[in-house]
């Protein structure tokens, strides 16, 4: 129910990050735990409280996260925001396990072979 979550600061900094990643979880699991069902709530009256339109579509499914490009295998992460005082490109080989957040870009399907390449 918890993952990993990692943005391109947590990428950088190597710091934790956690979010509740519910795709595939029961709503008989979740009505167990009410701090996670009071989320949902929480979650359903923004959406629905939005002034755009696909938002409040996405009102229909609290439990998910509004897009969904996580791989099932193991990816290559890069963040899209570093610095230009680097002297190298921070580039990482990830579980499918970690959630991979909108500011780093990935690559699915890849081996270590080619991130070695």
């Amino acid at each position: 129910m918890f993952k990993r979550f990692v943005g391109a600061t947590e990428f950088l900094h190597n710091e934790e990050r956690w979010c509740l990643w519910l795709k595939g979880v029961s709503p008989a699991i979740l009505k167990k735990v009410p701090p996670v069902m009071d989320a949902i709530a929480a979650v359903r009256q923004m959406r629905e409280s939005s002034d755009r339109e696909a938002t409040k579509k996405l009102a229909q499914t609290p439990t998910l996260f509004g897009e969904i490009r996580q791989p099932d295998t193991q990816y290559v992460i890069i963040p899209r925001h570093s610095s230009q005082n680097r002297k190298y490109i921070p580039i990482g080989f990830v579980s499918p396990e970690i959630i991979c957040g909108d500011a780093n870009l990935l690559m699915p399907n890849v081996t270590l072979f080619h991130f070695g390449y």
